[in-house]
C-alpha cells in the first residue's frame, strides 16, 4: 500500500466511523443493559487494526477500547481530531468504558444521574 493510499484510508476510517450506544431492558437488577457498538460500512483497514474478518459491526469491549486507543493515539499524534465523523459518538463511548453501568439500584440511579449531567 503506498503511502497516500494509507493515509487516505487513515481519513476514511476515521471519518466513517460511527457509534451507537444506547440501553436496553435486561435481566439484571436494574432491568436494563447499556450496549455500546461501532461500525463501519467498507473500511478494510478496521478489520486490519482489529484483526477481524469482515464484520461490519463490533461490540465487545475488547474492541472497542481498542479502535478508542488507536483513534486517541492517532488524532492526537497527527493532530487530526477534525476528520473524525462521529465525534459525539466517539464521546459516548469514551463515557461508557469509563463509567460501567452498576448492579446495584441505588448505585444505578446515581450513575444515570451522572450520565444525564455529563452527556445530555
Amino acid at each position: 500500500m503506498s503511502n497516500d493510499v494509507y493515509w487516505m484510508e487513515v481519513g476514511a476510517l476515521l471519518n466513517g466511523l460511527k457509534w451507537k450506544t444506547y440501553v436496553t431492558k435486561g435481566d439484571t437488577v436494574t432491568g436494563f443493559r447499556i450496549r455500546c457498538e461501532f461500525f463501519h460500512d467498507t473500511s478494510d483497514m478496521l478489520h486490519t487494526l482489529l484483526n477481524k474478518d469482515n464484520k461490519t459491526t463490533y461490540s465487545s469491549r475488547k474492541d472497542i477500547e481498542k479502535i478508542l486507543i488507536w483513534i486517541k493515539k492517532t488524532c492526537d499524534s497527527l493532530d487530526c481530531w477534525h476528520l473524525l465523523g462521529d465525534f459525539e459518538g466517539y464521546q459516548n463511548a469514551i463515557w461508557y468504558i469509563a463509567n460501567p453501568m452498576p448492579s446495584d439500584w441505588e448505585e444505578f440511579l446515581l450513575w444515570t444521574e451522572k450520565y444525564e449531567n455529563d452527556i445530555l
